[in-house]
């Protein structure tokens, strides 16, 4: 069960204004900071945990940016032997959802988007736990496709 697209529409504003604590009245966490997005397949680590920023469904999730062109081929996938992935491709300057991808197989937890960017411009990436609460650590891996 994905999240409804209605509740990340406001989702997106908090992103783009820097303030995406959303779920809860918690203090805002120390890692709260955007991560760059590498675009040359280089595998980046990461942990989903206790404290992290949350959505609306209390799910944990860490937010990753790169610059995009419109027309490039781009895979992103986020592998877990802890965790169910599920990312969230994201243009906030447009706030609008580009993209989402929860498990590659029924019996894969693991997720991948490949999509064919819209336009130029800043997009965000959502690296997110499907259930509440749910924490581990995932690798993070994005890639312009060769055509």
């Amino acid at each position: 069960m994905a999240i409804p697209t209605e509740l990340i529409q406001p989702f997106l504003v908090a992103v783009e204004q820097g303030n995406a604590q959303l779920a809860s009245g918690r203090q805002q966490p120390s890692n709260n900071e955007d991560t760059d997005l590498p675009l040359n397949g280089k595998a980046l680590q990461a942990s989903l945990k206790n404290g992290d920023r949350t959505l609306p469904n209390n799910s944990y999730f860490h937010t990753y940016v790169f610059e995009g062109k419109a027309g490039q081929q781009i895979t992103i996938e986020m592998d877990s032997q802890q965790i169910d992935s599920h990312l969230y491709l994201l243009l906030p300057a447009k706030e609008r959802l580009i993209a989402q991808n929860d498990d590659i197989y029924p019996k894969d937890f693991n997720a991948r988007l490949t999509v064919t960017l819209p336009e130029n411009g800043v997009y965000y990436l959502l690296a997110n736990t499907f259930e509440a609460g749910e924490s581990g650590s995932y690798s993070l891996r994005a890639a312009i496709s060769q055509r």
